[in-house]
């Protein structure tokens, strides 16, 4: 993959996963904050730095436990996201930092975190809002892999993904006061040692 197609991917994607929150928020909420207030995307506000880092830390060692150990056991490694970078060595570095941090983090952390995430914390409470986003963040990556691997393989991938965009959620709204920073570095450190790996 050139370096050309990986800015391509990366910004068409994360442009599609920011249209529906960018023609909500024009349609909601444009006199009452900007775009990035509303989506998240500001400074996170941190009033326990131990308690925070230590959940960072943990819920990233999490993250990437299941995408290099659990994952390639449940399916095909071919056709995971990441296979793109097998075998491409140092040359797929900037692709794969693209990928990691703009295309799959940025985009779906906005989509998922900052826009479902909040929306459905205002309208059902926290605690059911974060439930629900982390559900159908699961259920994205759980049914792209029921044709290749089975409904249970898929389950258990829905499960997995849907308790770290639990986690996810969490850390972001009552550890760093609304921001979907941490979690976009999170996702974002994850999917790119992945990447790593198979490189």
């Amino acid at each position: 993959m050139s370096v050309a197609n990986a800015v391509m991917n990366a910004v068409v994607q994360a442009i599609l996963l920011g249209l529906i929150p960018f023609g909500w928020w024009l349609a909601t909420a444009r006199s009452k904050a900007s775009f990035f207030q509303w989506i998240g995307i500001k400074k996170p506000q941190v009033a326990d730095g131990a308690r925070f880092w230590l959940f960072f830390v943990g819920s990233t060692a999490v993250f990437c436990g299941i995408g290099l150990i659990l994952v390639p056991l449940l399916v095909n490694g071919e056709s995971t996201a990441v296979a793109q970078f097998a075998g491409k060595g140092f040359s797929a570095l900037v692709p794969a930092l693209l990928f990691a941090f703009v295309q799959t983090g940025l985009g779906e952390e906005v989509f998922f975190r900052g826009f479902l995430g909040k929306r459905l914390g205002e309208r059902f409470g926290f605690r059911t809002g974060n439930f629900l986003q982390a559900l159908l963040f699961g259920l994205l990556h759980g049914v792209m892999f029921v044709g290749e691997s089975g409904v249970l393989a898929a389950m258990a991938i829905t499960i997995l993904t849907g308790t770290i965009g639990g986690l996810m959620g969490y850390m972001n709204e009552e550890l760093a006061q609304g921001s979907i920073i941490p979690s976009w570095l999170m996702h974002g450190i994850s999917n790119l040692l992945s990447a790593l790996v198979v490189m």
